[in-house]
């Protein structure tokens, strides 16, 4: 292999990984932008995109579906529950506070996954601050 096939291939990959960062950094924006508003479906599919572009980056992919499936499940338990508030209909703290809780439990996991597999990268440089 030539020296300009490997360079070629080697910054192929650098702009995959390019890309796929600033895919995963725009559905980390949706899903803050959409939790702020209390847009609590788009918040939810904001959630379930970014657990199905991460996935394959967790370990124990198996255990962590089943533990996704289980909060995906609390999720629609609260959402059929609450479905006034879930739906922005009316407004009650307590509803409110319960399905914010529930959806947050995801956005936990989710980034404590991505933490694990060194999604934001596996050393900090706080360099300047």
């Amino acid at each position: 292999m030539s020296n300009d096939t490997f360079d070629e291939e080697k910054n192929l990959v650098y702009d995959l990984r390019q890309e796929y960062a600033k895919i995963v950094g725009e559905h980390l924006r949706d899903i803050a932008e959409a939790r702020k508003r209390d847009d609590y479906m788009s918040y939810y599919e904001a959630l379930d995109d970014l657990f199905t572009i991460t996935v394959h980056k967790f370990k124990h992919k198996k255990e962590k579906k089943e533990e996704y499936r289980k909060l995906k499940q609390k999720v629609a338990e609260v959402a059929n529950k609450y479905v006034d508030t879930w739906t922005n209909r009316i407004k009650d703290a307590n509803a409110h506070y319960i399905i914010e809780d529930t959806l947050k439990k995801i956005e936990m996991f989710l980034y404590k996954e991505m933490d694990t597999a060194n999604m934001f990268g596996s050393s900090w440089d706080d360099d300047g601050l």
